[in-house]
């Protein structure tokens, strides 16, 4: 990551704005429709289908109904058709329609500038399932010799989007993106870093516009994990609410066009929002357990804020990390009174997992987009499923029903295992 560390003064950097956005998740596959069911409190948790759960401690989480068809965009001059798009993982599906929703809402698509715009996406379990399903198969053949003749060997194509970057070069190629291109893998901050790398990348003045965020299927091997780890809720989560006892997990995928405001203004697209700073530092205080003092959490803010060249007095809102786990709740909320002071008890902080759960490598490319939105139509979506309130997390939390507050400067941040935190921080769009 250091290779995109900022550069130069603050006179000779580009501004980084936002021209295109694109999601899908248990809510929708259109961002209408995904923005008008968080701003009315609808939970997407429900019970798993993709794959048998039965006797795991939570069965539900949420889960994109039916999967995307391939994008139109296949096949267009100037692409590169993948030769088997049986090799597309669930991951790849999701991620390919979240693509080409923010390319088309830039404008970009099939237009000659997208050969000068980059790639940076981010993913935790990728193809997995593609190799569960791979492993399944081939382990029926080994059991049941007498039935091998009469059984399909699976699909060797199964085993080709297990490497997180084919999912990079699948969209690349798919749409004819140019450089840079790179996959970023931290776990919950995944496609977080991904927009902060893009952001560093054009305000230095090393790309024009990038298409960053990221995208995970749900998978046994994620759903077994958290089970294991019991750190997922049997019924649908509630972040920072006193009787929360886990988060509840989810897929999707999230892209942003993170472009410089000269490069948006030549091609005459409207512009979302500006993209103000990036903070990120790794904490290594354990391998899943947050530093519940807040202090790493409350630096990575302050490191956001310097980058962006504000005060805490500027923040309006907070998309929060919001896992519904008792101590990540905890240490974030710690963090943000570190960081922003009393005054963070008045800013208004809402967690969106409660209703499209914990979509792990797209969380933070999906909170971007949910933020920009709030900047863009003054909406802060709820944080349902609040009940009672946790004198550890004594902040405003939007319980259950959206607010209109107009806010013009918003952060969104994560935190992974490891220790790896995130913070993003938008503006209103103001000429």
């Amino acid at each position: 990551m250091t290779g995109l560390a900022p550069s130069g003064s603050l006179s000779n950097r580009q501004r980084v704005v936002i021209t295109g956005m694109g999601a899908i998740c248990g809510l929708g596959d259109d961002l209408d429709a995904i923005w008008s069911g968080l701003v009315e409190g609808r939970c997407a948790i429900r019970p798993i289908t993709v794959f048998d759960v039965q006797g795991y401690r939570s069965q539900i989480a949420a889960e994109v109904s039916v999967l995307p068809s391939l994008p139109p965009a296949f096949g267009a001059p100037g692409c590169q058709p993948v030769e088997n798009p049986k090799r597309l993982s669930r991951t790849d599906l999701l991620s390919l329609h979240a693509a080409e929703s923010a390319l088309r809402d830039a404008r970009l698509l099939g237009a000659p500038e997208i050969a000068g715009t980059g790639i940076i996406f981010g993913a935790g379990s990728g193809g997995m399932r593609s190799i569960e399903i791979y492993r399944r198969a081939a382990a029926q053949l080994e059991a049941d010799r007498a039935a091998a003749r009469r059984l399909r060997a699976p699909n060797p194509a199964l085993l080709v989007p297990y490497a997180l970057n084919t999912a990079t070069d699948f969209i690349a190629r798919w749409f004819g993106l140019g450089a840079p291109r790179r996959t970023v893998s931290t776990v919950c901050t995944s496609s977080t870093n991904a927009l902060g790398l893009a952001f560093r990348a054009v305000r230095s003045g090393r790309a024009r516009a990038i298409l960053a965020g990221g995208g995970d299927g749900l998978c046994e091997l994620t759903v077994a994990g958290f089970n294991a780890m019991r750190a997922v809720d049997p019924e649908p989560c509630r972040p920072f609410d006193r009787n929360r006892r886990g988060l509840s997990l989810g897929e999707g995928a999230a892209f942003l066009v993170v472009e410089s405001l000269e490069s948006a203004r030549a091609r005459g697209v409207e512009v979302l929002a500006e993209f103000l700073g990036y903070g990120h530092s790794t904490e290594a205080h354990h391998i899943t357990a947050p530093d519940t003092t807040g202090t790493e959490a409350a630096r990575t803010l302050a490191l956001a804020l310097a980058d962006a060249h504000i005060t805490a007095a500027d923040v309006e809102h907070v998309n929060a990390h919001g896992t519904a786990t008792p101590y990540n709740d905890v240490a974030e909320s710690r963090g943000l009174l570190l960081a922003l002071g009393e005054r963070a008890r008045q800013i208004p902080v809402c967690s969106i997992k409660a209703m499209i759960g914990h979509c792990l490598g797209a969380a933070g490319s999906l909170e971007a987009v949910a933020t920009v939105r709030s900047l863009q139509t003054g909406w802060i979506p709820p944080t349902i499923h609040y009940e009672t309130p946790d004198p550890d997390c004594p902040l405003d939390y939007v319980p259950n029903q959206a607010r209109r507050t107009k806010p013009r400067v918003a952060l969104t941040q994560n935190f992974a295992f490891g220790g790896n935190n995130a913070v993003l921080v938008f503006r209103r769009w103001e000429e």
